[in-house]
Order: C-alpha cells, then sequence, then structure tokens
C-alpha cells in the first residue's frame, strides 16, 4: 500500500491534464492556477492555447488506449465526490475502468456526479452512492462496507472531502477550529484505519487531497491548518 500527497493541482491530474507538464516547475505552478503548454513554456496565468497547438499522442497510440483502461478491475472511494475535484477525479477513475463508490452530503449532487459517470457510458452496476457527512462514524463505516458488499475489494481511496469553514461560527473560535480538524483530518484518519486491512490485500494506493494553503499565510488559519496536519499524517 501506498500513500500519495495531493493537493489543489490534483483536478489537474485527474482530467488527464498532466499530459501536458514538461518540467516538475510546471506540475509545481499549476497549484497555483498556472499551466505552461508546449515547448517554449510562453504561457501565461490561466492562459491555455487552442487545443489544435497542443501536441497531443494520436488516439490509438498505445498510451491513449493505455490510460483509458489503467483502472479496469479496480474498486476506489472518492469521498466528497458531489462535486469540485472529487467529482472530476471519480468520473477520470470510472471512465478508465474503476468501479467507484462516491460519497457527499448533497443528494442533488451525488446525482450529478452519477450522470456524469453514465455519460461516459460507465455501466450503473460500476456505481455505489453514499450520502452523509464525513465526520460521523456512520458514514465512515457504511463507505467501507457498502463498498466490500458491492465490489468485494478496495484498491483506492481518495480522501478529498474537507471545507474551508463553517460560516455559522466565529472563524476565530475553538468550535470553528474543533469542526475544520473533525473533518479534514479526523475524518481521513478514522477512514484509513478502516481501509488499511483492504488496501493491504490489494496492494493499493490512498490519495490524501491537500492544499497549498498548508504552507502559506492563509485567511482560514484553521483549514490551513489542517491541511498542514494533512501533509505531515500523510508523510
Amino acid at each position: 500500500m501506498s500513500v500519495i500527497y495531493g493537493t489543489d493541482s490534483f483536478y489537474f491530474e485527474v482530467t488527464g491534464q498532466h499530459h501536458f507538464w514538461k518540467t516538475k516547475e510546471d506540475k509545481r505552478s499549476s497549484a497555483y492556477g498556472f499551466i505552461r503548454i508546449g515547448k517554449d513554456h510562453t504561457s501565461t496565468k490561466k492562459t491555455v492555447p487552442p487545443l489544435s497547438s497542443v501536441e497531443m499522442p494520436p488516439v490509438c497510440s498505445p498510451l491513449v488506449v493505455a490510460e483509458m483502461s489503467r483502472f479496469v478491475g479496480k474498486v476506489a472511494i472518492v469521498t466528497g465526490s458531489s462535486n469540485g475535484i472529487g467529482q472530476a477525479a471519480a468520473v477520470q477513475l470510472a471512465s478508465e475502468g474503476a468501479s467507484v463508490t462516491i460519497h457527499g452530503r448533497s443528494l442533488e449532487g451525488l446525482q450529478t456526479t452519477e450522470k456524469m459517470i453514465l455519460d461516459k457510458d460507465v455501466p450503473a452496476e460500476r456505481i455505489l452512492s453514499v450520502q452523509g457527512n464525513i465526520q460521523d462514524d456512520e458514514t465512515l463505516k457504511e463507505l467501507v462496507e457498502k463498498t466490500l458488499e458491492k465490489f468485494g475489494k478496495i484498491d483506492v481511496l481518495v480522501n478529498n472531502a474537507g471545507l474551508a469553514a463553517d460560516p455559522k461560527l466565529d472563524k476565530t473560535s475553538i468550535e470553528q477550529y474543533d469542526y475544520i480538524h473533525e473533518v479534514n483530518l479526523k475524518s481521513i484518519i478514522k477512514l484509513v484505519q478502516l481501509v488499511e486491512p483492504h488496501l493491504e490485500k490489494t496492494k493499493g494506493n490512498i490519495v490524501n487531497v491537500s492544499s497549498v494553503s498548508s504552507s502559506v499565510a492563509a485567511t482560514f488559519y484553521f483549514y490551513a491548518m489542517s491541511k498542514a496536519a494533512l501533509d505531515h499524517y500523510t508523510r
């Protein structure tokens, strides 16, 4: 089993944008909203040239075929996949052959994610949806138990669920601190402990989605603290 460190740039990776990275510097820059594409790396912030100018392998190349099927037979749990990065990750994993357990608080969001996966011609039997708050122990158990019941194993865990703050709470209060760390850190530790024995069997992987806020000054400093703690936990 291996643990993979992820940042906000994970979105670019799961949507296939990693094809465009030519250097390590390019990969790091995407976490700050920069994308450099092409031989001369002259693109500026949030500027992407027309696809016709991007060098890409032929559609029928072995590289493309391999990437389209690299998760065939694998089972993935993606928390916080009713929108955003988690949604993109779940859709990409499913489109590349994985059976996926999607999770979120919003039923409407989960239905949207499921439709996006089905639109990729993924069979409905390869999708499992679990609704609930990630900080609830019952939701964590349900994620693991229902995945094993439906798919028989777990190969990948993507810990993506998280939040910046509860708008109903004072951003400097201990209650806010406790809530953010409960969601962004404690729930991940608990879920890893539940999933780890099953990942050992499949030699699977864990992806923890962090943030560049963990290493820079941030307005939501409790959020930044929780992501910095996640970085250390992942290491």
